[in-house]
């Protein structure tokens, strides 16, 4: 029969193999890594493709837990879990790794990047681009790690620049605090 992979914790319909963090199988030569990623949902599972030996050549797909300069809303999980998820999990994936997330908000993320960092000139240019490429009807996916540092607030909540939104907060509550205005941008 058809195998159907899926979260443990999020106990996926039809599901054959369920899978915890740092899980593997393959899909003839492409090793797929599990990455438990709770913010949007408890039991989120993102997961890491790559050909052996070719791990930084390697794209993840993130649902709804990371989008281009966003990411999903917060609904079973806490703040210090979804920004570990987004920080440490997924933000430790190797630069070059191309982001394959599942909606196209890169538009109205960018807005929101640009209304929370207006002096960062990359964000605006970015936003020219997707606006671009939106009237285009071309997408703006893929991303890569590397650029979601560098546009993405929400992984960039421990930034000199992201510390007016919450003066004195730590990167968890700097998070939590952006997550909170996004929600009502």
């Amino acid at each position: 029969g058809i195998k159907v992979y899926g979260g443990r914790i999020d106990n996926v319909a039809a599901c054959t193999d369920f899978l915890d963090h740092g899980n593997k199988f393959n899909i003839g030569s492409i090793e797929v890594l599990a990455l438990h990623t709770p913010g949007h949902t408890r039991g989120s599972i993102c997961y890491f493709c790559s050909e052996p030996g070719k791990e930084k050549e390697g794209s993840v797909f993130t649902g709804d837990t990371l989008f281009v300069a966003g990411c999903g809303r917060m609904f079973e999980s806490t703040p210090k879990e979804f920004h570990d998820s987004l920080v440490n999990v997924l933000g430790s994936l190797p630069p070059e790794t191309h982001v394959y997330v599942g909606h196209e908000y890169t538009v109205k993320n960018l807005q929101f990047a640009v209304a929370v960092d207006g002096s960062n000139e990359s964000l605006k240019q970015m936003l020219d681009w997707a606006q671009e490429q939106k009237v285009q009807r071309k997408f703006t996916v893929p991303s890569t790690m590397k650029n979601e540092w560098l546009i993405n607030p929400f992984l960039r909540s421990a930034d000199d620049s992201m510390r007016s939104i919450c003066p004195g907060c730590s990167p968890v509550e700097v998070f939590a605090t952006l997550r909170k205005k996004k929600d009502s941008f």
